[in-house]
């Protein structure tokens, strides 16, 4: 792995922290409100922290990659939602045939994402023209 590579891999991990915190912060702010159902809690929560992920991304991590502004808006929304799903399966698969316990749901699902996002992300999304 080269420099740019593990410098990439590093800004993926921060901003994924990021986001994380920005997320719950959003969540429990959002709950706590007396004005937000939890439906409308979680995905204004969800809503919010997607966009800063995306500009945080688009703006450090891969800012090399000179591909258009809307392939990789399109592009990061749907490794967004892809993500999505696969920790939703990897959680509910980890409950129901390896272990009954959520933090062992929330670690395989942490890591599945975590592997898939950032290899589509680098490999397809924001994809440079030396990859």
């Amino acid at each position: 792995m080269n420099r740019e590579s593990l410098t990439r891999l590093l800004w993926y991990v921060i901003i994924g922290f990021l986001t994380y915190f920005l997320n719950n912060f959003l969540l429990f702010t959002f709950r706590d409100s007396e004005y937000f159902s939890d439906f409308e809690a979680v995905a204004l929560a969800f809503l919010i922290t997607s966009i800063c992920h995306f500009i945080l991304h688009n703006t450090i991590t891969f800012r090399k990659s000179k591909r258009n502004f809307s392939t990789k808006l399109i592009g990061h929304a749907i490794v967004t939602m892809l993500n999505y799903l696969a920790g939703v399966a990897t959680a509910a698969f980890t409950l129901k045939f390896i272990c009954n316990n959520n933090w062992a749901a929330t670690a395989c699902s942490t890591a599945v994402t975590f592997v898939l996002g950032y290899t589509l992300f680098n490999r397809v999304v924001y994809r440079t023209s030396k990859q």
